[in-house]
């Protein structure tokens, strides 16, 4: 079995071979298979992280390179429309993504671009919830209906 660094070394191949990108860290957890690699670019650096076999990816701009958000949502907010909505992936599907999308990452982790980005995660937050609390009070009334209340 591959480890999870061999896993983003190889999808990564192409970017690292040509310097736009270097592993910067790599680490494996103790328990559930967890894993993280950090890769390093001019502009941006690009976590990927396993946990519990669910593979994750944020990006930080390297003007502010602590401050991670959902690749995804970085993606949207530079108005890449993906075919899906949920941030879990394949680090093949993420090197993917970073390829094709490289032009709007180094536009949307720019200081202008990452405010941009904040608002989407926010947005796509509170989104989340009121889909949840919708969701919530209509199982809610489905439960009253059933047991005759009103």
């Amino acid at each position: 079995m591959k480890t999870f660094r061999a896993e983003v070394d190889e999808a990564f191949a192409g970017l690292i071979d040509s310097g736009a990108l270097r592993v910067e860290s790599d680490e494996v957890g103790d328990a559930f298979d967890n894993a993280a690699v950090v890769l390093s670019g001019e502009k941006l650096r690009i976590q990927l992280f396993r946990d519990r076999s669910q593979v994750f990816a944020d990006v930080a701009a390297q003007s502010d390179p602590t401050e991670w958000l959902p690749l995804q949502a970085v993606l949207r907010s530079a108005g890449v429309e993906l075919e899906r909505r949920t941030d879990v992936t394949t680090p093949r599907e993420v090197a993917s993504l970073v390829e094709r999308y490289s032009e709007q990452l180094r536009m949307a982790t720019s200081a202008a671009g990452i405010e941009t980005a904040r608002s989407q995660v926010k947005r796509e937050g509170r989104d989340t919830l009121e889909r949840l609390l919708r969701k919530q009070a209509g199982l809610e009334r489905r439960r009253r209906q059933e047991r005759g209340d009103r």
